[in-house]
């Protein structure tokens, strides 16, 4: 252990010093730039809003152009295509699926849309895992987001209906769908809703997690269902990261449990405290962040999040160090606690302007592209991220 801290506090003073040195000491290396991706252009690849950017492509392709979606989805469906911050660039088709059917479309519509997707591709997993997600999305429509004092009988009627509707999907279309690790993500979400026996998501998650190792949403699934708010408690939650390390030790040693507990901080009630009521350990996050920065050293956003984490844990050398290193590539998105739906209500109505023809496409399709796209768009600004970086900022005495 000592060798490898000095390694750390080497890495907190120059990156590529530990790059080198700590490589062979963890067993890990750093990850190449996308090596096995294809189309990236301009996009953005880091955190966040890599996720929204290439969420928003399926959204765009699943209503103009099917036969990119189909493209798109084969390319990242390999565990090397990752954005820098070392997510699957695939887990976007649950995002884009998601955006799909929570933005206003009609469900008729939509459930035209799917239906026609089945015909155009038949025994194509994407498809089925997209009619899975319309039925499980069209349920919480039914029941609403609140707690089950909250829920109407027709409404929880209707809930369960469309959520078997889901099941029956999924279960029908594994012979081939669990090409995508997908599959067993929207499968857990679906069974935990559906208030399955626990040895059901347990076998889904194990079959799922055994078979890619490295497609952190069937983790985060798992997780969720384990929150004390769903009915879960602490211990079984500590128990299956634990578990979830180990399985993904040899690719990624200890980086899972920060990934994983970063998982659980997004998802805390207001009234819960992070580093106090739940078994989280800060030394254990924070090897699984150095290895996390091991193996994708140009992650700003991770960068950005470990720091934010020693803030919290009031490690304040490791904070500074990191801080420092950070500089001016602060990513506000990273010091929030939702990065992706800041909790501080600030709305804006933005008119997007027109977007810029593909040339792959048909007229048709880039006049209905440009339709969705000059729809209002309601967009959340990040004022904790900044309020959270201040305070730490302020709290340790960083500057410049």
């Amino acid at each position: 252990m000592q060798v490898r801290s000095f390694f750390v506090k080497m890495w907190l003073l120059t990156v590529l010093s530990l790059f080198s040195c700590c490589a062979s000491a963890t067993g890990l290396e750093p990850v190449p730039d996308f090596l096995q991706c294809k189309y990236w252009g301009d996009a953005p690849v880091d955190g966040p809003k890599a996720f929204e950017h290439f969420s928003m492509k399926v959204f765009r392709d699943f209503r103009t152009s099917g036969d990119l979606l189909e493209r798109d989805a084969n390319e990242w469906n390999i565990p090397s295509c990752v954005f820098q911050d070392g997510n699957p660039v695939v887990g976007a088709l649950e995002g884009g699926f998601q955006r799909l059917f929570t933005t206003g479309w009609d469900w008729t519509e939509s459930l035209t849309y799917v239906e026609q997707f089945k015909k155009n591709y038949p025994e194509a997993g994407f498809a089925a895992i997209a009619e899975a997600a319309y039925w499980r999305i069209y349920a919480w429509n039914a029941r609403g987001y609140g707690f089950i004092s909250t829920v109407t009988p027709e409404g929880l009627k209707l809930f369960t209906e469309r959520l078997e509707k889901a099941e029956k999907v999924l279960i029908d279309t594994k012979p081939y769908a669990t090409d995508f690790p997908n599959w067993y993500a929207e499968l857990i979400t679906v069974q935990s809703a559906l208030n399955r026996p626990y040895t059901d998501q347990e076998q889904t998650f194990h079959e799922g997690a055994q078979k890619y190792p490295t497609y952190y949403p069937i983790y985060f699934a798992m997780v969720q269902f384990h929150l004390p708010k769903w009915g879960g408690n602490w211990v079984l939650e500590d128990n299956l990261i634990a578990w979830s390390v180990e399985n993904s030790k040899v690719s990624n040693q200890n980086a899972v449990y920060a990934r994983l507990y970063s998982y659980v901080f997004e998802h805390l009630l207001p009234e819960e405290n992070f580093f106090k009521d739940t078994l989280v350990s800060w030394p254990k996050m924070k090897l699984g962040y150095e290895d996390m920065m091991i193996q994708y050293p140009k992650s700003k956003y991770n960068l950005n999040r470990f720091a934010m984490f020693a803030c919290k844990a009031e490690d304040k050398e490791t904070f500074l160090n990191l801080r420092h290193n950070i500089g001016e590539n602060t990513m506000l998105e990273a010091w929030a606690q939702n990065p992706f739906q800041e909790s501080t209500p600030n709305i804006k109505i933005v008119t997007p302007p027109q977007v810029r023809l593909d040339p792959r496409l048909g007229r048709t399709s880039n006049i209905r592209l440009n339709q969705i796209y000059q729809q209002p768009i309601v967009v959340t600004l990040p004022p904790e991220g900044q309020k959270s970086l201040t305070l730490c900022d302020s709290k340790y005495g960083y500057s410049k």
